[in-house]
């Protein structure tokens, strides 16, 4: 079993990044939202050097992104609800290989 640390939002709303982050972002370069920004890292190991209590808080002080660890050695996503995010691991079969159709296992 891999893993990867991830960045998630886990408040609601829109999250935008507070200046440090903002410099940080500046500065590297990687789309932040993207998956490549997700685990890039300079990102990750900034959340988790200015989090507290595990959350690091953006422009607004209701908006939260927090780190969290991912089984690579499963399918996964990132699930929103409202901007809320958390990592969901997929389980599906295969109903026809030639036409890639999956069908998702409840």
């Amino acid at each position: 079993m891999s893993k990867v640390k991830v960045i998630v939002q886990v408040s609601y709303g829109i999250f935008e990044p507070n200046a440090k982050l903002q410099k940080l972002i500046d500065k590297v370069g990687v789309p932040f939202w993207s998956i490549e920004g997700r685990t890039n890292e300079q990102y990750v190991n900034h959340v988790e050097t200015h989090a507290k209590d595990g959350l690091l808080t953006g422009k607004e002080g209701w908006s939260h992104i927090r780190i969290v660890e991912v089984d690579t050695s499963k399918p996964w996503l990132i699930d929103d609800y409202d901007g809320s995010e958390s990592i969901k691991y997929v389980d599906y079969t295969v109903i026809n290989r030639e036409l890639n159709y999956v069908k998702f296992n409840h």
